[in-house]
């Protein structure tokens, strides 16, 4: 079908219907039909559907929902296919779902299967996101997950968390830093 059609009939359908088809479907078929044309062809399929209707789809299936069928995917398939998405559809996206919805996906998945898809995102693609994303929008990711939740994710990262905040760099980890301190989720 392509890219480029398969965004055309999502389209058509809307992300209402999308998104309660793909809840009809389950996590684990959801994630059989993105396994099966590749990671560069759903990351093409998701561009071409666009930041806003993703954004909108997602929000009828829930956090939860992403979470399971992201699990079927597998950190390895999840985190190549984010990287070749891209740092500015994903960082639209992320700030259209917002933080909350973030974390409870993050936190559906857990730390360990963040840290592997971060690792096969790439330092250099994951320092794109964060930063598109911007420090207020993490800071709140941050303060969503809380301090067990980051702690694990950073001891299961090891290294690639000192390479990811060295990449990133000292003037957004510091705008990060006054940011998470002061959001109240609640």
């Amino acid at each position: 079908m392509g890219p480029a059609n398969g965004a055309a009939m999502f389209k058509m359908l809307g992300p209402q219907f999308s998104g309660e088809l793909l809840l009809q479907l389950g996590a684990r078929f959801s994630a059989q039909m993105l396994e099966a044309p590749g990671h560069l062809a759903v990351a093409a399929l998701m561009r071409e559907m666009g930041p806003p209707f993703s954004a909108a789809m997602f929000r009828v299936t829930g956090p939860e929902f992403m979470g399971n069928m992201f699990e079927h995917l597998g950190p390895q398939y999840a985190g190549v296919m984010l990287a070749a998405a891209g740092a500015d559809f994903g960082s639209s996206l992320f700030k259209l779902l917002g933080a909350d919805f973030l974390a409870r996906f993050m936190q559906t998945t857990g730390p360990h299967y963040q840290a592997a898809m971060l690792r096969a995102m790439g330092v250099d693609p994951a320092t794109e996101l964060f930063q598109a994303a911007g420090a207020p929008l993490m800071a709140g990711l941050l303060q969503a997950l809380g301090p067990e939740f980051n702690a694990v994710l950073v001891g299961a990262l090891g290294k690639g968390a000192l390479l990811l905040g060295l990449d990133l760099g000292a003037g957004f980890l510091a705008e990060v830093a006054p940011n998470s301190s002061s959001h109240k989720p609640w």
